[in-house]
């Protein structure tokens, strides 16, 4: 569309004849823009010259500027149009406004030369007084002018908006392909993450429960272990074996050992068995010297005896305990008077051996016929877990890990499962 000059023309030209007409050079004009419109109008003026000239365009905005420089006193002053167009206005406004520059210069009348420009170096004072420079010098009066002319009309450029004409079908289908492809690749990026999640959540769950299995096997092994009793004539060539080794080590070292300690008290403490530490009280009637007591008797007899007493039927045992109560008689009669007052020797095998068998390790579980109900599914994945649906009973539940139980599911088979899953009935 073409320029407005008619509605502040006279104000524009009042002012660019005080610029043209200076005798200082140091008036200047910047005609503006009203908003978005073509309406021309009078933006700024000043007269400081052309340092201040140049400092006063906006980067923004389409404008229009006006000095008259005077490189001699000699010369007449040069009047120069600048066509400012800011670094940030838009290309469209730039090339709908490209033919206001020529309708400007003509209604101005008098400018000897006209400088585009788009940042502040096109306007440097510098730049400027060059660009005068280059213009042959006239005296007097003889300045360009070029007459006025009232623009002519033209015709409206206005063009209706027809829907069914200006949509471009084939510009939507293809935004609309991208925009589908996007959501495909990023869908697809969301899987790939999620099931590279899922991969890690099973590589850990697999190993914990190996983790879990083994330590479960390593404590089964441990109970069968333990848990097997051993036969009766076992036991007594055991116990013989431990008491007489344990003979042994009172008369090497300085102290006896807690080897008459515990066998002295077993007739009072018969019904508690776990209370038989507690002679230790009696140690202060122990001999100072058990040094002078027959030590080489004892070891031939003692020593080899047990180890070979695994191996042969259970008839010798009774002459061990005799050699075992001859000693003890023997180590009774060194013991002071607190120790003879003590009950008769021929129970003290059967506690003995009692004492040192060692019992078999409790796992730590809870137990109890605990109960809970399945909050999620879960399938096994191998043959040491069960598998359930929601709201599914789980009995018989033990608590072996903090994050793995043991219980029977709802198809009666038994085995383990994730704690999280389910809810302890009350």
């Amino acid at each position: 569309m073409t320029v407005n000059l008619q509605k502040h023309g006279p104000s524009i030209l009042e002012a660019y004849n005080k610029v043209a007409t200076s005798s200082t050079g140091d008036d200047w004009l910047i005609i503006d823009y009203e908003g978005a419109s073509n309406i021309l109008k009078i933006g700024e003026q000043g007269d400081y010259g052309v340092e201040e000239f140049s400092n006063s365009f906006n980067a923004g905005r389409l404008q229009y500027g006006v000095i008259s420089i005077r490189l001699s006193p000699t010369v007449l002053p040069k009047v120069i149009l600048v066509h400012w167009q800011g670094e940030s206005v838009p290309s469209t406004r730039i090339a709908s406004a490209t033919a206001h520059v020529t309708d400007v210069r003509r209604f101005l009348k008098t400018v000897h030369v006209v400088i585009h420009a788009r940042s502040e170096i096109d306007v440097d004072p510098e730049s400027l007084r060059k660009e005068v420079a280059k213009l042959p010098y006239t005296q007097g009066s003889q300045n360009i002018e070029s007459s006025y002319h009232a623009p002519e009309s033209v015709n409206s450029v206005y063009r209706p908006v027809k829907p069914h004409v200006d949509i471009n079908v084939k510009a939507r289908e293809e935004f609309w392909s991208k925009m589908n492809n996007e959501e495909k690749e990023r869908q697809k990026l969301e899987h790939s993450a999620l099931a590279e999640q899922q991969r890690k959540y099973e590589e850990d769950r697999k190993m914990m429960n190996d983790a879990i299995h083994h330590r479960l096997e390593e404590e089964e092994r441990n109970v069968q272990s333990h848990s097997q009793v051993p036969q009766e004539p076992r036991k007594l060539t055991d116990s013989p074996k431990k008491l007489v080794g344990d003979r042994i080590g009172q008369f090497e070292r300085p102290k006896p050992t807690e080897t008459p300690k515990s066998y002295t008290p077993p007739v009072p403490s018969a019904p508690h068995p776990k209370s038989v530490p507690e002679p230790k009280a009696y140690q202060p009637y122990e001999p100072p010297e058990p040094a002078p007591v027959s030590i080489p008797e004892p070891v031939p007899v003692s020593v080899p005896e047990p180890v070979k007493l695994h191996d042969i039927p259970p008839e010798p045992a009774p002459q061990l305990n005799d050699g075992v109560k001859s000693m003890t008689e023997n180590n009774n009669k060194s013991e002071p008077e607190p120790v003879k007052t003590q009950d008769p020797v021929p129970e003290a095998p059967q506690n003995l051996s009692s004492m040192y068998d060692l019992p078999p390790p409790s796992i730590d579980t809870i137990s109890g016929g605990l109960k809970a109900v399945a909050l999620w599914d879960y399938q096994a994945a191998d043959s040491s877990e069960i598998s359930f649906d929601p709201n599914d009973t789980i009995t018989d539940i033990e608590k072996v890990d903090e994050g793995w139980w043991r219980g029977k599911g709802p198809k009666g088979d038994t085995g383990l499962f994730p704690a999280n899953y389910v809810q302890l009935m009350q």
